[in-house]
């Protein structure tokens, strides 16, 4: 009877074994599904032959997966396991939109590498050692989540500004009266704000704004897409106005803001797919109704979307997104489940 105990696997073995299965089965067959289905079965085999930590396992099944997924569009090349270790950089790929290189380190848990305020020093020394090779390009936290269905929204990229500190892609919405009309047209502001984290109590992390880029501008036609003024009159229309009780389910009614953030994807799926822009969030500067008795309050942003992965993972509790209109100032918490 065979006594010995099963090897112990380090996960830059299981990586290596993983995209050369990918590769060699793709190279046989031509089959992209095949190729992901025989390394998933290898990563299951080794799983069960080797002393391997399950986390291993799963790590390295979402690095194929995303690389199954984006391969393509992104001009994905592996790393070497080396440089995945000490620079975490999985990938290296191009930026359909800018043409620009672009290193990913591929992750399920954002908040995990956001958390910690030492990141920054950490990726500070990324770029560093990159441009000490002579490498030029643009650091990136690939958020995926293969249990998420829809693949409309992915992935999510949380670029890393060359001082360490991670960013955001928002819009900011704003609607623009149109002269000697009622009709208004809605301009929107594509953008990256780059924040710095500070510690807070009760197991908060305060994120200030010290960095923006203005990515795109746009100023579209009345009612494509509808402002929120719009939308807030398509919903009283179509679930309170000219109702005949006795056939509208009251007991089904979505909230404002549900109905808002529903309508407010096709503007995500907009960019995702013409500016190849995946966004973490979207903004509307409204006035703000704070003393419903008077009216009184005050004109600010509201967040009307949000990614379904930053709010599966993320509480946001929202602070000022701009100090002065027009200018990209983001200061939020998180809150950690």
């Amino acid at each position: 009877m065979n006594t010995d105990k099963p090897r112990y696997m380090k996960y830059e073995e299981i990586r290596e074994i993983a995209f050369k299965t990918y590769k060699s089965e793709l190279n046989r067959n031509g089959n992209r599904e095949y190729a992901l289905s025989a390394t998933i079965d290898k990563l299951q085999e080794l799983g069960t032959e080797y002393k391997v930590q399950k986390r291993f396992i799963e790590g390295v099944k979402t690095e194929i997966l995303f690389y199954h997924v984006y391969r393509e569009e992104l001009s994905l090349k592996p790393t070497t396991s080396n440089i995945d270790k000490y620079l975490h950089i999985d990938f290296v790929g191009t930026n359909p939109r800018t043409g620009e290189r672009i290193f990913i380190d591929v992750t399920k848990a954002p908040e995990l590498k956001l958390k910690k305020a030492a990141n920054a020093e950490k990726w500070k020394k990324i770029y560093e050692s990159l441009e000490s090779l002579g490498l030029q390009g643009k650091y990136v936290i690939a958020t995926y989540e293969p249990s998420n269905n829809s693949l409309e929204l992915g992935p999510l990229f949380l670029p890393v500004h060359r001082e360490g500190y991670p960013g955001f892609f928002i819009a900011r919405l704003e609607s623009l009266p149109v002269k000697d009309s009622f009709l208004s047209r809605l301009a929107v502001t594509v953008g990256v704000v780059y924040v710095v984290p500070r510690n807070g109590p009760d197991n908060h992390i305060y994120f200030e704004s010290i960095d923006s880029e203005v990515v795109q501008e746009d100023i579209f036609e009345p009612y494509q897409p509808p402002t929120y003024d719009s939308l807030r009159e398509a919903y009283h229309n179509r679930y309170f106005n000219n109702v005949d009780s006795e056939e509208q389910d009251f007991y089904n009614i979505p909230s404002f803001e549900e109905f808002v953030y529903n309508e407010r994807y096709d503007i995500a799926y907009y960019y995702r797919k013409s500016l190849n822009v995946v966004l973490s969030a979207i903004f509307e500067y409204e006035y703000i109704v704070t003393d419903p008795r008077d009216g009184g309050g005050h004109w600010g942003h509201l967040m009307t979307w949000i990614h379904p992965i930053i709010q599966k993972r993320f509480k946001f509790t929202l602070g000022a997104l701009f100090e002065e209109p027009g200018i990209w100032n983001l200061d939020f918490i998180l809150t950690w489940w």
